[in-house]
């Protein structure tokens, strides 16, 4: 099924422009935001005002010919139309003077009212192939007057943020680039955005971080990723964590990397536990993915629900499990990609909405005639599923942002 065909025929006689493109009226929500270059959508959140703000990186051409990045936030209102957009660097750099950043993770900065004051990205800078900065921007509720922080002797990938409510301190948890990939987690100063502490580990070859919460009592993490050995077998890590010390509570490895391999593309808070989504897929396939997975877990690491959700190609090569979040209702909404064809030219948005016991209750596929691909997937305030994404238009990557009833169908 392509229930976007129609709108995505309707795009074409549009043009996009760096301001972003507004396609419909409020009672159809599916925006298209793209700036002439490719964007890739990363993360989005519901604003104090109950509007959304995504993060997406862009790159572009120098004169002679080298890519850059820029980070990308766009800041749009209920109905997903642009109120503004910023860019990090806000300038286009020299030939010789490549400045190239990257945004991974986003979080909002509110008062005691619960107004949103500000918003944090962090990320990295590329000075090389093998060399990513730690960064972390601070900008106002505009967008404006970033602080913008750089580790120079920190080769880390920043990958997700959270802000926290008592301390008013940033915690940042990313991804060493050195041989050995690692975890890094570390605390950040509100004042001076020094690091007050940082610690990293892993027990892999490559270690990939991607989600950071911090409990109620805000004295420990939870966070998750995927943890690959040797090339052969990788696992689903869920990690418990302290704050200054070495790992508090566990690190525990979900799958059976000698039999099959699962990653870990997101992890969401669900009852009084965690439940992640990811791709699985048999050892020896090469990269390709044959199914959705989903485990819901308590706060002390105890197995509670898993499934996984067969593709229509069973050796796509586009991540398969994106995003997950928990529903008002108790249950969980997964947002996947499913591969059309055995080249992965045509790929759709799926998204599955689960119970509180774990019984699927629907699914929906959407998309449009090119490569699509699910980033995140949140509940509104007002009860509709926000569903972010990268979508391809006249071969250039663009940002989707949908919203859809309770049911699956676009509003």
């Amino acid at each position: 099924m392509k229930g976007l065909s129609t709108v995505l025929i309707f795009l074409l006689l549009v043009s996009c422009t760096e301001s972003g493109v507004q396609l419909a009226k409020p009672s159809t929500f599916v925006r298209y935001y793209n700036g002439g270059f490719d964007d890739v959508a990363q993360a989005i959140i519901e604003t104090s005002d109950k509007g959304f703000l995504i993060l997406a990186n862009t790159n572009s051409n120098t004169k002679l010919g080298s890519f850059f990045y820029k980070i990308k936030l766009i800041k749009t209102d209920a109905y997903g139309n642009q109120l503004w957009q910023k860019l990090f660097p806000d300038f286009l750099p020299a030939a010789n003077d490549i400045i190239s950043l990257q945004g991974f993770g986003l979080a909002a900065i509110q008062d005691i009212t619960g107004a949103d004051t500000g918003y944090v990205i962090v990320g990295d800078q590329i000075k090389s192939t093998t060399n990513h900065n730690l960064l972390m921007i601070q900008v106002d509720k505009n967008g404006s007057s970033p602080t913008v922080k750089i580790w120079d002797k920190l080769n880390v990938q920043g990958t997700a943020i959270a802000w926290s409510k008592s301390s008013g301190d940033f915690f940042l948890l990313g991804q060493t680039q050195s041989t050995t990939k690692s975890m890094f987690f570390a605390e950040v100063d509100k004042t001076t955005m020094d690091t007050l502490w940082s610690k990293s580990f892993g027990d892999g070859t490559s270690t990939l971080a991607n989600r950071l919460f911090l409990d109620y009592t805000e004295t420990t993490a939870y966070w998750g990723g995927t943890v690959s050995y040797n090339g052969i077998g990788s696992q689903i890590r869920y990690v418990n964590s302290g704050f200054n010390t070495q790992i508090v509570g566990f690190n525990l490895p979900i799958g059976n990397s000698s039999s099959y391999n699962l990653t870990g593309s997101d992890l969401s808070q669900h009852g009084f536990g965690y439940a992640f989504i990811g791709s699985h897929s048999p050892i020896g396939s090469s990269g390709q993915y044959d199914s959705i997975y989903y485990t819901s877990l308590t706060s002390n690491g105890n197995r509670l629900l898993r499934a996984t959700f067969p593709l229509v190609v069973a050796s796509q090569t586009a991540q398969a499990g994106n995003s997950i979040c928990s529903t008002q209702d108790g249950g969980l909404l997964l947002l996947g990609t499913v591969a059309l064809d055995a080249q992965g030219t045509d790929t759709d948005y799926y998204l599955i909405k689960l119970d509180a016991k774990g019984k699927t209750q629907w699914k929906k596929q959407l998309g449009g005639k090119s490569v699509d691909q699910g980033v995140r997937v949140l509940q509104a305030s007002d009860g509709g599923y926000m569903v972010l994404g990268t979508t391809t238009l006249a071969n250039v990557k663009s940002i989707l942002l949908l919203k859809t009833d309770l049911q699956g169908n676009i509003q």
